[in-house]
């Protein structure tokens, strides 16, 4: 009779396990199918290194397709018998055993303590996947601690996706680096769901850095400005999404995306999204668009945008505005750890020539200026960025010219130094100006300017 019993609990275990791991697949493979890897072998060579050790750290810049590639590894370790569990960083709410109820329960009707002791007695190795920990936002210190624990408690091998380095307290995990795809995989991405590609649509891929604009690109099609900034890119595939909604819908987007950076969050519960968008003049129906767009997502109570891009873009348009009443101490809040992340985005937002002086007239990163000067956040941008970089030139010549040389002798030493009254006190904004025409020379776009020293 025990026996009988014992038999009938792991026939029932099995099937549970079957039936969540099908959950899974079903819920992830789509997604998953829509990643192209860069080469033929990409696909084994994650499989290897999620089964590594104790797992991996995948690493790469936004958009590069860590979430699609999150996604494939979902499925197909699922398809292949492997509990797994797939969790979005921007869906941590303070609580992992709650976020993992919440997961669970949004893909099998079994009590989530049914399945992990169904889990517990499994013979096969258990993964668990966490995408996108720059999204922890201001959780994230005790979120990256939390995850250690659960994946101890679960007995899982760890998949961690990032745009930063993996932190020291993963250095047990592998890591994999994604790098920004080539313009062949960009073309591979844009033709996948765009199909032909225009002369314009060329060009622009030439000029994106990312998968995801790559796929913007293929999308928009023929309706694709040239020159496009990615944030010119962005809001034509959003008003293209939202078509007779897209004016409402474009505007409730830029105020939601503002609140939530502000915030530090990447998500809002479901209940206090509907609030925020009826305070801002929006009704039922132009959030339901919002959602049938793609635009927005909901998964476990919560509303986040489809893609950090988009939220920072919408981000950067709103946050824009600000900077009209005071370019300059907007400018110098750029820099601090709120802003320093969409800062490009917001540069490329502005389309007053004095208000983008202002602002990068005070700037502190040299790889913003230069970016600025080649052209990434349009025109405007880049003729303010050249001037600045021009004026700190001339600056630097007319020092080189004027300075004087001084002799000073300690004890039998005779040192040689410039005299102090002949030298310029330099500003960190001029002095990463000057960092920016270093930086342009060493890509040849800047070299005439960098010679005139």
């Amino acid at each position: 009779m025990d026996q009988a019993t014992a038999g009938r609990e792991a026939r029932e275990e099995f099937e549970l396990l079957a039936s969540y791991a099908a959950a899974v697949v079903a819920e992830y493979e789509r997604d998953g199918k829509s990643w192209l890897p860069a080469t033929d072998d990409q696909r084994a060579e994650m499989m290897d290194a999620v089964a590594a050790d104790a797992g991996c750290f995948i690493s790469g810049p936004s958009g590069c397709g860590k979430s699609l590639m999150a996604k494939w590894l979902a499925a197909s370790l699922a398809e292949a018998g492997h509990p797994t569990f797939f969790i979005a960083a921007k869906n941590f709410t303070g609580s992992w055993a709650e976020c993992l109820r919440r997961e669970v329960g949004l893909l099998t009707d079994s009590a989530p303590a049914k399945l992990y002791r169904a889990v517990a007695r499994s013979d096969r190795p258990v993964f668990l996947i966490i995408d996108g920990t720059n999204e922890f936002g201001a959780a994230a210190s005790e979120a990256l601690r939390g995850v250690r624990a659960l994946a101890r408690r679960m007995g899982a091998l760890l998949v961690i996706t990032g745009q930063d380095a993996k932190p020291g307290e993963f250095a047990g995990l592998g890591g994999v680096a994604v790098a920004p795809p080539s313009l062949e995989l960009k073309k591979r991405i844009a033709r996948a769901v765009g199909g032909q590609l225009t002369t314009v649509a060329l060009d622009v891929l030439r000029a994106v850095g990312s998968g995801i604009e790559a796929a913007l690109v293929g999308q928009i099609g023929a309706d694709l400005k040239a020159n496009a900034t990615r944030l010119l890119l962005i809001d034509q595939y959003i008003r293209k999404r939202l078509a007779g909604h897209a004016r409402a819908g474009s505007f409730g987007l830029r105020r939601l995306a503002s609140s939530l950076h502000m915030q530090i969050a990447f998500s809002m519960a479901e209940a206090k999204f509907d609030d925020f968008m009826h305070a801002e003049g929006l009704g039922f129906g132009e959030c339901d668009a919002l959602f049938a767009a793609g635009l927005l997502a909901r998964r476990s109570g919560r509303v986040s945008f489809s893609h950090e891009m988009i939220l920072n873009a919408c981000a950067a348009t709103d946050l824009a505005r600000t900077a009209e009443s005071d370019p300059i101490s907007f400018g110098q809040r750029l820099s601090t750890p709120i802003l320093e992340p969409i800062a490009g985005d917001i540069v490329a937002a502005i389309d007053d020539a004095a208000v983008c002086r202002g602002v990068l007239s005070e700037v502190t990163s040299s790889t913003l200026l230069g970016d600025a000067a080649r052209g990434h956040f349009g025109p405007i941008a880049a003729s303010s960025a050249w001037d600045l970089l021009n004026e700190a030139t001339e600056a630097c010549v007319e020092e080189i010219r004027g300075a004087r040389l001084a002799l000073s002798k300690e004890g039998d030493a005779v040192r040689i130094g410039w005299e102090d009254e002949t030298r310029r006190k330099w500003t960190h904004p001029e002095e990463s100006r000057l960092r920016a025409v270093g930086r342009l020379a060493v890509r040849g776009s800047g070299l005439d300017v960098f010679l005139r020293l």
